[in-house]
């Protein structure tokens, strides 16, 4: 073991609650981490959260070490720069096109979002939106949505669902961006540890529409359904074949599971 692999320190508001690539990523750091913590960061109703997460990460989380940061003179200031280091890699080309202009943004958002903890990256869930308040660049604001949900899906928890056998089912990590033209799909493929996009055409679309909601379909039923909602719908000019072949299509790229298949 190196010195610089002995070193490794990773803190609370970087680890608490993760899944994915970052959960993935970091287990292999397990036994070479000291954790360091900050409860002192999290306001006091979100304390007892902060508590059950630090316990269930510690589940699968390792360090060799824990630690409590005792020094900090001024929590507000502390979260303020950590954010702001956090932003330029949650939003790396966001950053470079705002430029000067992001400390006063980061600012104004913690204002409108106060910070709560304990994960630093998930403070971000809303910047996207209101970033579109402030500057009305469409092309920006869908750069900073791309880039949010890629690293949502590389840091969130989707957990496990459990399916009856044969069961299709959206991936449960499945999220949408709006295109002119066109709907992007992008997901966590958990059997590839991978972060996944894929270009939707209408029938993806409509097949998608078909289990939103926690609808419950068999294959077989799946393309029944697509069938009987022929006319009039995404479904219609595509055969029974063509259905089916689509949906195994996206069964093998992770965007619908089937629980039988392994994945």
């Amino acid at each position: 073991m190196t010195q610089k692999q002995a070193s490794r320190q990773l803190k609370d508001y970087q680890v608490l609650g993760v899944g994915a690539l970052r959960r993935a990523e970091f287990e292999k750091l397990s036994e070479v981490v000291t954790l360091i913590l900050h409860p002192q960061l999290v306001s006091g109703p979100r304390r007892v959260t902060y508590e059950g997460i630090l316990h269930q990460t510690l589940q699968w989380l390792r360090p060799k070490e824990i630690l409590e940061e005792k020094s900090l003179t001024n929590p507000q200031e502390y979260i303020f720069s950590a954010l702001r280091e956090e932003f330029t890699h949650v939003f790396p080309q966001t950053s470079v096109y705002l430029q000067g202009k992001s400390s006063a943004l980061l600012k104004k958002y913690l204002s409108e979002f106060p910070w709560q903890g304990p994960l630093l990256s998930e403070h971000f869930r809303y910047f996207p939106f209101f970033l579109k308040g402030q500057i009305g660049d469409p092309a920006l604001c869908l750069l900073s949505q791309r880039e949010w949900i890629l690293s949502f899906l590389s840091f969130s928890d989707f957990g496990l669902q459990q399916r009856d056998l044969g069961q299709i089912v959206i991936n449960p990590s499945l999220q949408t961006l709006a295109l002119n033209p066109g709907l992007r799909l992008f997901y966590y493929d958990e059997a590839r540890n991978e972060i996944g996009e894929h270009e939707a055409d209408i029938l993806d679309a409509a097949l998608l529409d078909l289990l939103l909601e926690d609808r419950k379909y068999t294959l077989d039923q799946l393309c029944a359904q697509a069938q009987v909602l022929d006319r009039g719908s995404g479904f219609t000019g595509f055969s029974e074949g063509e259905i089916r072949k689509r949906i195994h299509f996206l069964i093998s790229k992770g965007i619908l599971l089937l629980s039988d298949s392994g994945r």
